[in-house]
């Protein structure tokens, strides 16, 4: 059992960087410390971070090992480079690229600003890596990582391991909703840090089967649910909500059709650049696009968005 182990088993978001603050806040000065890594990856400053945080606690003697499992990649990449140690799972992936936003040109400042602090982090097992090296998806399985200096091998025959792998089938499993009742033990005997509670398994009604409900009431559920999905994302954007009869207002199915292109054409705003492309025979719509970007980027902080 590892005393100091911190478990990345999700997107790398705000939520991760708190509980992941908090655990540092436990470690005690120059002791050994562990941080197991499965993350297709996340927000970038957020994982640019969460490593600047590693370096700010490896000037207090904490030596930090990261153990990647399955695939490090993106923002959770930068937590494993700013680690002491890298060890990688054989088979394993590390996989580091250039931050990006579908509003924004990768010529945008903020997608400059961003790379500027992976790279803070990535020069410390890459001095030689540049803006134009994070262009391309750099790839890196165990092998090549152990062939470059980058990592070692974890050994499989090492009982800590096992124990290891059983704690993330634990977590993963637990996230999923999956019974898993042995791994649980096994986790909860080697005090696993999550960084989200499990969810409660509770006994729920058998839902009424698709074919049972009518054709207009899948259609309004949809609706409802897309309708719910805008309201959010408007909240977190600080833009109001619009059009709140709009269902009310729906009574045909041709009605109901129709909002549900209009929510889905909300959702998916175009980038300017796609824009471009798919309508460079239709200037005066591919005009229109290019101001309900502007109008969209006016009205949301894009940088809060960049991976």
């Amino acid at each position: 059992m590892r005393e100091h182990e911190f478990y990345i088993i999700a997107d790398i978001l705000e939520e991760v960087a708190l509980d992941f603050t908090k655990w540092l806040n436990t470690i005690p000065d120059g002791v050994d410390a562990y941080v197991t890594i499965l993350s297709h990856g996340g927000l970038c400053f957020v994982g640019t971070g969460m490593g600047q945080m590693i370096l700010n606690a490896r000037s207090r003697g904490i030596r930090f090992t990261a153990d990647v499992y399955g695939i490090c990649a993106s923002a959770a990449s930068d937590i494993a480079l700013a680690c002491d140690r890298i060890r990688m799972a054989r088979g394993s992936q590390l996989m580091i690229h250039s931050a990006y936003n579908a509003f924004l040109d990768t010529i945008d400042e903020g997608i400059l600003r961003a790379n500027e602090s992976q790279l803070n982090i990535i020069h410390l097992h890459f001095p030689e890596y540049s803006e134009k090296d994070l262009k391309e998806d750099k790839w890196i399985n165990a092998d090549e990582a152990v062939s470059l200096g980058l990592a070692e091998y974890i050994d499989n025959n090492d009982e800590s391991v096992s124990l290891a792998r059983a704690r993330v089938a634990a977590c993963y499993g637990m996230r999923k909703g999956v019974t898993m009742e042995e791994t649980k033990v096994k986790a909860e005997e080697t005090s696993v840090t999550f960084t989200q509670e499990a969810p409660e398994k509770k006994e729920e009604e058998a839902p009424a089967k698709a074919e049972d409900r009518s054709m207009e009431d899948v259609m309004e559920a949809v609706v409802n649910r897309l309708d719910e999905i805008e309201h959010r994302l408007a909240v977190l954007e600080g833009e109001g909500k619009k059009q709140d009869d709009e269902m009310a207002e729906c009574g045909s199915n041709d009605e109901k059709r129709a909002l549900l292109n209009s929510l889905y054409a909300r959702l998916l705003r175009p980038t300017a650049s796609a824009a471009k492309q798919s309508d460079d025979n239709a200037p005066e719509a591919h005009s229109q696009q290019v101001e309900e970007l502007a109008d969209f980027s006016k009205r949301v902080n894009v940088s809060d968005y960049i991976r």
